[in-house]
């Protein structure tokens, strides 16, 4: 049920994840949906994704037909599938 998109890098953030030193990478990104809504989201990503994007760049995009505003990024949808196929 998934609509893929372009949408476009608004934000990165490098945030601490609790009181231990680690850190969690963040993409923020807007893209509009088939009935041109614009919707933003933020998602925790990984490391290599977080370098690959700068702000204002595009970005692939997969938002739910049924609940545009519910979305991630095609290559974390990618994946899931890909494991979900493996089970």
């Amino acid at each position: 049920q998934g609509v893929e998109t372009q949408g476009t890098i608004i934000s990165k953030r490098s945030v601490s994840a609790s009181r231990a030193s680690s850190r969690r990478q963040k993409l923020a990104y807007r893209y509009t949906d088939r009935q041109g809504s614009s919707h933003e989201h933020t998602s925790i990503v990984t490391y290599d994704a977080y370098d690959q994007y700068e702000v204002g760049q595009p970005i692939e995009i997969v938002y739910s037909a049924k609940r545009p505003g519910v979305s991630a990024a095609k290559y974390m949808v990618d994946l899931a599938r890909e494991t979900m196929q493996k089970k």
